[in-house]
């Protein structure tokens, strides 16, 4: 392996794990503190090995973070957050969902609405026979569970979880608008750009350089076009 695919491969590195453990910095951050062009970053954003071996960092911190959510899950739990104890029984094997499908006769149905709810006595006597197979309660086996002492610190938002819904669509509508904006703004300027391009191979202008140009370089360029424009439109 060459020097130069080597230190490419180690920058690619250095990218990556930025990104994964850094993820709110920008493209251009992350370029400069690798040592790349912006563009180079971008073209590897494009590249299916790029993106895989991103995925996979990603996935070995998220993976990492997985505790910590349970923890905090089991302390939800022991405060009395339904939910939370749901998730952590559900996690731990001790809760399996079952759906039970029952079709009653019109008949049935008829008594059902004089004599109100039919109890299944089978029914009761199963649940009985499941709950003494655990041999605990809810509350016993999530109380049980040992939590670490050093959880980050509660979020008293998360009482409010029909605020908080509503405060995250509201966050979420924000970016896609935001990138909609952004979508139609670069439409806008390449639209721009190749009505420019089209105008100066009219009056064989030489095209600008495909780096950004200077404002300096712009404006002679767009001088001279207007130039050339002039001196077609008299002849």
């Amino acid at each position: 392996m060459s020097k130069i695919i080597k230190k490419n491969l180690i920058k690619k590195q250095e990218a990556i794990e930025l990104m994964v453990i850094e993820p709110d910095l920008t493209y251009k951050e992350i370029a400069k503190r690798v040592g790349i062009s912006r563009a180079s970053l971008q073209t590897w954003r494009h590249d299916p090995g790029f993106i895989d071996a991103y995925y996979d960092r990603y996935m070995i911190k998220f993976g990492s973070k997985l505790p910590e959510v349970l923890d905090a899950m089991i302390r939800e739990a022991k405060e009395g957050n339904v939910q939370a104890g749901r998730l952590v029984l559900e996690h731990s094997g001790k809760l399996i969902k079952r759906v039970a499908v029952r079709i009653d006769s019109p008949f049935e149905k008829f008594l059902n609405a004089i004599d109100g709810e039919v109890l299944d006595v089978e029914s009761v006597d199963n649940l009985d026979k499941e709950i003494k197979e655990v041999g605990s309660s809810p509350m016993e086996i999530i109380n049980s569970i040992p939590v670490k002492d050093n959880l980050p610190e509660r979020n008293d938002f998360n009482n409010t979880p029909h605020v908080r819904i509503a405060e995250e669509k509201k966050a979420i509508k924000k970016v896609v608008n935001r990138s909609k904006y952004n979508t139609k703004k670069k439409k806008k300027k390449y639209n721009s750009m190749y009505l420019l391009r089209k105008r100066a191979i009219k009056v064989g202008l030489e095209l600008l350089p495909p780096r950004k140009p200077t404002k300096t370089e712009r404006a002679e360029w767009m001088s001279k076009l207007e130039e050339l424009e002039g001196k077609k439109s008299e002849k």
